[in-house]
């Protein structure tokens, strides 16, 4: 079943055939035809570029052979979400709880911005958030209206070595004034990283994929790209798996993970004249990596999926569980109308636990979830629904910095309330402990855990 995205570019719908589980997927590309704010892009003032690269929204819905709701994954080449488009889903989704739910953004800094509570990262265009919408809410219902079959679902997991931390105090800080001991964004080898990557894959009674979700903890950024639309390295990848695959329109579902402080560890080498002279004065600097240092990053990347998926292990029970807590936002932050910041645990089967959340959480959080994990996949996902802003361990809110409350007016917030860590494990806590927010419990919104 295919449909034709606004820009052209053919969409596919793959439906298929196993003992356990059922799916449907679809790829489409979300691509603007005009020049439009780009969210958190710092190039806005240079010439626009276009199109550099396709960006996507997929979709995917899993149900167990003897449950009648299905798990809902919608992944989008957007900075965030917003509240504007996961509405559109659980409208187009009316039927599923919303707790059995995701709606994600692979985070780029180079797509169309969606989320209007923070204009000073980017302003909607109001066409485009029409025209995706509409997409977005034909997608969805195409794909939960579509025949299904049965599907094998596989899970592997290996070590990336991608990464590096953007965290580092340095005792001169050489900028627009002068600071002395501040943690600036620069290299810090030393740091904390998540590399754990993992692949979940979907195939067919004859073998063949139907869809991937994959999971890393990397900001898209310091690609070489300028002011154009790009999907960076989670589009790239993308297209390296769909020819490793051999599966051109395969549906790829890409989740960022916990990776508020952490940055493509290419992107640590300086190539300008001016900036070794800085880098002798002031320390480590992070600069854009070239085209050849961006694309063997981007294929090892890919190798190190493709590694991933030749050790997945089939997932044997068919079971589907989802649960969702909503907490006020101003229990984190301090500023506008916040609305909530949500957390979400899911699971499938006996083998994958995948953790939620709507805001960019640093590394310590997914790699504290490892150290409990009480299955043997974890998948933490970050940049859900409407995200609220950086969030930071105690460590990293006790060290200052941008990550750790130096965000907050660009995000258009007042500053950080002082357990955000406290808050956040509680929450998480309370699912892992079967709480959270049942669907029929509306009130739940207002509950604190």
């Amino acid at each position: 079943m295919k449909s034709r995205a606004a820009s052209g570019k053919l969409s596919t719908m793959a439906t298929t055939t196993s003992a356990h589980f059922y799916a449907v997927s679809l790829t489409q590309s979300i691509a603007p035809k005009k020049r439009m704010d780009l969210g958190a892009s710092d190039a806005q003032s240079a010439k626009w570029r276009g199109i550099d690269s396709d960006i996507e929204m997929n979709v995917l819905a899993i149900w167990a052979a003897d449950e009648p709701l299905p798990l809902l994954f919608v992944t989008l080449d957007l900075l965030y979400p917003g509240r504007r488009l996961r509405a559109a889903v659980e409208s187009a989704a009316a039927n599923i709880p919303a707790d059995r739910i995701i709606v994600a953004a692979s985070h780029t800094h180079r797509a169309p911005m969606t989320d209007s509570t923070k204009p000073a990262l980017g302003t909607p265009d109001e066409e485009y958030m029409l025209w995706l919408t509409g997409e977005l809410t034909g997608a969805v219902k195409q794909v939960l209206q579509a025949p299904r079959q049965s599907v094998s679902i596989s899970v592997g997991d290996t070590s990336a070595a991608h990464s590096i931390n953007r965290r580092l105090r340095k005792r001169i800080v050489v900028a627009r004034r002068l600071r002395f001991n501040d943690v600036v964004n620069a290299p810090n080898p030393d740091g904390p990283t998540d590399e754990r990557l993992t692949a979940i894959i979907v195939r067919d009674a004859a073998g063949q994929p139907i869809a991937l979700v994959w999971n890393y903890s990397c900001h898209p950024v310091g690609g070489p790209v300028g002011n154009a639309v790009s999907s960076h390295f989670p589009g790239a990848v993308r297209e390296s798996v769909r020819d490793a695959l051999g599966a051109p329109a395969l549906p790829v579902l890409f989740f960022q993970g916990f990776s508020g402080d952490v940055r493509p560890n290419a992107s640590t080498k300086v190539h300008s004249v001016r900036r070794r002279m800085r880098r002798i004065i002031s320390g480590r600097l992070f600069e854009d990596m070239t085209w050849a240092a961006y694309s063997d990053w981007c294929r090892g990347l890919s190798a190190v999926l493709v590694r991933a998926l030749d050790g997945a292990v089939p997932v044997s029970e068919s079971g589907l569980t989802g649960r969702r807590l909503l907490i006020p936002a101003d229990r984190i932050a301090r500023g506008r109308d916040l609305g909530v910041v949500s957390f979400g645990r899911l699971t499938i089967g006996d083998l994958i636990t995948i953790h939620t959340a709507s805001g960019e959480l640093v590394v310590d959080y997914s790699l504290r979830a490892r150290e409990a994990a009480s299955s043997r996949f974890i998948l933490c996902v970050g940049c859900t629904d409407d995200v609220v802003g950086y969030i930071p361990s105690s460590r990293v809110q006790a060290e200052g910095g941008y990550e750790g409350g130096g965000f907050s007016r660009a995000f258009g917030l007042e500053g950080l309330e002082d357990d955000v860590e406290g808050i956040v494990d509680s929450a998480f806590r309370a699912l892992d402990e079967n709480g959270g927010c049942p669907s029929e419990d509306p009130s739940c919104a207002t509950k604190k855990p």
